[in-house]
C-alpha cells in the first residue's frame, strides 16, 4: 500500500479516497477504490516494483507463499501489452522471492465490465504463463450489473485453453 502512494505522489496522482461504506460487497462505490493503484501500475517499471514491494510487505508478516488476485486489462494499453503486463508483475514477484524468499503465484482476474473478447485475450495470453507464475483465472467486479450467467462462454472457453479458473 506505501508503495502506491509512494508512487502516486511521484506521479501527482490524487490520494484521497472515501472510504466509507462496506469494504466486502463488490458495488461500483468499493470498487472505484482501485482507479488510485491502477493509475500507478501502467508501465513496465511500476508493475515490478510493485510486485517486489507486495512480496517485500507480505515477507514481513512470515509469509511463505501467496496468491495474487490481479486484473491485467487494467494496465494493458498500446505500447504495454497484456503479456507484457504479465510478465512484469511476475518478474517483480520473483525478484522478490529471490531477496524475501515468499513463493507466489497470480490468479488472473477477468472483469465483469469488459468486453467478453477483452476478457478471453487477456486469458489466452495468462495461458502462456500458466505454471510459470500464473496459476488460474478468476471473475471480478459488480456482480449485481453482471451476473455469473454472462459468462459461461467465457469460462468455457478457459476451460478449452487448459486454464485453471476458481469463481
Amino acid at each position: 500500500v506505501y508503495f502506491f502512494f509512494r508512487l502516486a505522489k511521484e506521479k501527482k496522482v490524487n490520494t484521497a479516497l472515501d472510504t466509507s461504506g462496506n469494504p466486502f460487497l463488490m458495488t461500483p462505490e468499493y470498487l472505484e477504490k482501485f482507479d488510485l493503484p491502477v493509475q500507478c501500475l501502467q508501465s513496465e517499471k511500476s508493475m515490478r516494483k510493485a510486485g517486489y514491494d507486495f512480496i517485500r510487505s507480505v515477507a514481513a508478516e512470515n509469509m511463505k507463499y501467496v496468491e495474487v488476485r490481479f486484473a491485467p486489462l487494467f494496465s494493458a494499453h498500446e505500447g504495454f501489452s497484456t503479456e507484457q503486463v504479465i510478465e512484469a508483475l511476475l518478474n517483480g514477484l520473483e525478484d522478490g522471492r529471490k531477496d524475501f524468499g515468499t513463493e507466489s503465484n497470480i490468479i488472473v482476474c477477468a472483469m465483469r465490465h469488459q468486453s467478453e473478447e477483452d476478457n478471453l485475450a487477456m486469458f489466452r495470453a495468462a495461458r502462456n504463463f500458466l505454471g510459470e507464475g500464473v496459476c488460474c483465472g478468476d471473475l471480478a467486479g459488480d456482480e449485481a450489473a453482471w451476473p455469473m450467467k454472462n459468462f459461461v462462454y467465457l469460462f468455457e472457453e478457459a476451460k478449452q485453453l487448459g486454464l485453471p479458473f476458481v469463481i
